[in-house]
């Protein structure tokens, strides 16, 4: 199954703002399928869910943070530097 992802052994970050201990899964796992994140959880909870076929990937104790994305810019200070070099 080639769109089907299971990274493994995963410290992962999941970014509910519970708190930090809940925040975080220690050796866990996140699958993925088509590109979507489709679940999170621990091994013991992800594993029997696997389809055959599934690739599996170890992030050796890395952090995942799913579907986390950085949109922070400062924009105002982009503009105003670019019209003062002109």
């Amino acid at each position: 199954m080639a769109d089907f992802y299971a990274f493994v052994n995963a410290n992962i970050l999941t970014m509910t703002g519970e708190s930090a201990e809940t925040d975080l899964i220690r050796g866990g796992v996140v699958t993925v399928r088509g590109g979507i994140i489709e679940s999170v959880g621990s091994f013991e909870e992800v594993m029997p869910l696997l389809p055959e076929g599934a690739t599996i990937m170890d992030v050796q104790g890395g952090f995942v943070v799913p579907g986390f994305i950085d949109m922070h810019a400062h924009w105002e200070g982009t503009l105003l530097s670019r019209s003062t070099l002109t």
